[in-house]
């Protein structure tokens, strides 16, 4: 059963009257209707101050509320209103759930709360428990609210309390953040390719963030993060991002400490395979073959300049040697020279990151170059002696070389050389005959010498008993291998070994029973201006192979 409560028992905690309050209220509503605006179960945007209880409780007995407002003991329960509709205090029974109705709009005058007043964070109920601190409440006493509670916003409870009576308002007075920290965007820009920025949405993060190994990078390894502001940081990556690179994609998960989260606790939402917008550009091509070397009248003659990220070498200034062509396309000056010269021309390279202009070049063209040839006609002896040209000595490794039977060995196991011929042109063939079997157990590894400047700078064509070959540059004694695999050769067969050079191009030939086979195509512009040439040699075991007719032209 409902007891009704008359009027004259509605008291403010402060000791005023019933008939007070109601003119307090009455006075105080002029002047409040712009000050606040009280909705149970919602407090109005445009409150500038939380209400006075004891105006409250006035308004409900002078029945400003309206018939609409009514609290109740139960949902089938409620406590009736007067006979002009007014709401009415109900009396504090120990354990009783108390339920709200809303909303409905009372105007009250703004003014500091008398009585007391709790918060509470609602996210899924639609209960409230009530503090149990003030004197009269019971604990687990507990304010439902009859309407519609929104998701993540803070409720305030206000109440009163009179003779045991207990008058309570719900309002909504501010949004609690609920939403979880996301990634917006993740990129790349061009001024630094080594860090991807991050873009969080508004929720604001707090200082301390993951470390960057709860980042994962494909492609690359997330060395730092710095947190920029509240909602943007970068990661620090290695190697940096370049343009043209795979697509690649960032994947975040919580590490469990520092976990990544906003001001309000919301942890940061794990995400796999987020994009990252690659923004570098294409840099501006770099000459990696900038420098034509010298021509010789007659000798056939190939330069291909060559560039990163280029498309294509215009002329920017000068001219050519007569007989030489040159295609921008490609970046080629090709032709036979026909006349000494020497002529400057600039060239650029163009790509899609812009256009770098070459150094002033002087391609000079010498006279026509005299072959160099050795057929070692000559009696036996150590050394290689005279040549047969009649132009300068063989000079290098000469000591492990030895003619017999008018042909070259390295009689001795396990002992290889260098041995070379000055005067020889730079671009040009170059050839040696292997007059004897080199497979097998006692293999030799025979060869051609190009470009060459001493035993410890030359480059070498040479192919082992095993029938593989190697193109190799030595520079400073130190082998850098430009090429190399299965060569097809039948090394239990004689064959002839020749080099073709012009240019940055070297093309690796075998000759072998009136074939000739193209072994390899190699790309150099190391020594290109070098003109010594000659043999190479390594003998496993005893004596098998012997060299003949060597040329350089």
């Amino acid at each position: 059963m409902t007891t009704q409560i008359p009027n004259s028992m509605l008291v403010s905690p402060g000791g005023v009257s019933d008939a007070t309050a109601r003119a307090q209220a009455t006075a105080a509503q002029t002047t409040a209707d712009s000050k606040a605006t009280l909705q149970i179960g919602t407090l109005a945007a445009s409150t500038t101050s939380a209400p006075n209880a004891t105006a409250v409780m006035a308004a409900i007995a002078a029945g400003t509320g309206g018939a609409a407002t009514t609290l109740r003991t139960a949902a089938t329960n409620a406590i009736p209103l007067d006979t002009a509709g007014n709401g009415r205090a109900m009396p504090l029974v120990a354990g009783q759930t108390i339920l709200i109705n809303a909303p409905t709009t009372l105007t009250i005058a703004a003014g500091a709360i008398e009585g007391a007043s709790c918060e509470a964070t609602y996210y899924v109920a639609s209960t409230i428990t009530l503090p149990t601190t003030y004197p009269g409440i019971p604990a687990g006493a507990a304010v439902i609210v009859n309407g519609t509670l929104t998701v993540g916003f803070r409720y305030r409870l206000v109440f009163g309390i009179s003779a045991g009576d207990l008058v309570i308002f719900c309002f909504q007075q501010a949004a609690v953040d609920v939403v979880a920290p996301t990634l917006l965007s993740a990129s790349v820009a061009n001024a630094t390719p080594a860090q991807i920025d991050l873009v969080f949405n508004s929720e604001a993060l707090n200082a301390t963030w993951s470390a960057a190994g709860a980042f994962v990078v494909v492609g690359h390894t997330s060395i730092g993060i710095t947190r920029s502001t509240a909602t943007t940081g970068f990661l620090t990556v290695s190697p940096a991002f370049v343009n043209g690179e795979s697509a690649r994609t960032l994947t975040y998960a919580q590490p469990g400490t520092n976990n990544m989260q906003d001001l309000a606790g919301n942890l940061l939402v794990n995400f796999t395979g987020a994009t990252i917008t690659n923004n570098t550009a294409t840099p501006a091509p770099v000459f990696i073959s900038a420098t034509p070397p010298a021509a010789n009248v007659g000798t056939p003659y190939s330069f291909t300049y060559s560039a990163s990220n280029a498309t294509s070498f215009p002329l920017v200034s000068g001219t050519f040697p007569a007989g030489l062509t040159y295609t921008p396309a490609t970046g080629n000056i090709a032709g036979t020279p026909t006349a000494v010269s020497a002529v400057v021309h600039m060239v650029s390279a163009v790509g899609p990151g812009g256009t770098t202009n070459g150094p002033s070049n002087t391609l000079t063209v010498n006279a026509a170059s005299t072959p160099r040839t050795d057929t070692f006609t000559r009696a036996n002896q150590a050394g290689l002696g005279t040549p047969s040209d009649a132009g300068s000595a063989w000079f290098g490794n000469t000591a492990v070389f030895s003619i017999v039977g008018n042909q070259v060995q390295c009689p001795a196991a396990g002992v290889g050389g260098v041995a070379l011929l000055a005067g020889c042109p730079s671009n040009g063939t170059f050839m040696i005959d292997v007059t004897a079997a080199w497979g097998g157990t006692n293999y030799s590894i025979p060869g051609v010498v190009f470009r060459a400047t001493d035993v410890n700078n030359y480059m070498c064509f040479r192919i082992a008993g095993d029938s593989t070959y190697v193109v190799e540059s030595i520079v400073a004694g130190v082998a850098t291998t430009l090429a190399s695999g299965a060569s097809g050769i039948n090394t239990a067969a004689v064959a002839s070994l020749k080099v073709v050079t012009s240019g940055t191009s070297i093309l690796c030939y075998y000759i072998q029973g009136g074939t000739t086979v193209l072994v390899s195509t190699v790309t150099s512009s190391q020594f290109q201006t070098a003109t010594s040439a000659g043999i190479f040699d390594y003998q496993s075991g005893v004596a098998s192979i012997t060299l003949d007719n060597f040329s350089a032209a």
